[in-house]
């Protein structure tokens, strides 16, 4: 309720508990409008500081994002550790439908269709201690999204990441 006062020839309306709530609307926006920036920045959006994540099992490590933006790429780095020759890696049905390889690199010497999987041979050099491959991924749709990249020996990493519009 706005109570009018006299302040020399003007007559003002005030209502200081409607101001108190706005001042605390105006404080809360404030805090929310910097916590979106700080995740923002943290990587919550897309990259950022902490937004790469990385799993491993056994000899098989794979780094990737937590968060990616629909159609636009994103690396995941697979490092196997003593690899057997040639290394074989199989791509699960989940990440074949969900995302778009652009690249792979070292480039694969083999690429079958082994039921729904995509399995990729690559041809190691003798003596090689650490094999990386990188696979530039493009997400065609968004959402959260799971798929597994196994080795012939067993060993397999799950990823587990959410694609924004």
């Amino acid at each position: 309720m706005s109570v009018p006062k006299r302040y020399g020839d003007l007559q003002l309306e005030e209502d200081l508990r409607l101001e108190r709530r706005q001042w605390a609307a105006e404080r809360i926006s404030w805090i929310v409008m910097a916590a979106i920036l700080l995740a923002a920045l943290l990587g919550l959006f897309g990259e950022g500081l902490f937004n790469t994540t990385r799993v491993q099992q056994g000899n098989l490590s794979l780094e990737y994002p937590r968060f990616w933006r629909q159609e636009r790429a994103m690396p995941l780095i697979l490092e196997v550790r003593s690899p057997q020759r040639p290394l074989t890696v199989t791509v699960s049905r989940e990440l074949v439908e969900s995302l778009r390889l652009d690249a792979i690199t070292p480039e694969p010497s083999r690429v079958e269709l082994e039921d729904t999987n995509l399995r990729y041979t690559f041809e190691l050099r003798p003596g090689t201690e650490t094999a990386r491959i990188r696979l530039l991924a493009t997400p065609e749709d968004f959402g959260n999204r799971r798929g597994t990249l196994r080795l012939e020996d067993g060993s397999a990493v799950t990823l587990s990441s959410f694609i924004f519009p």
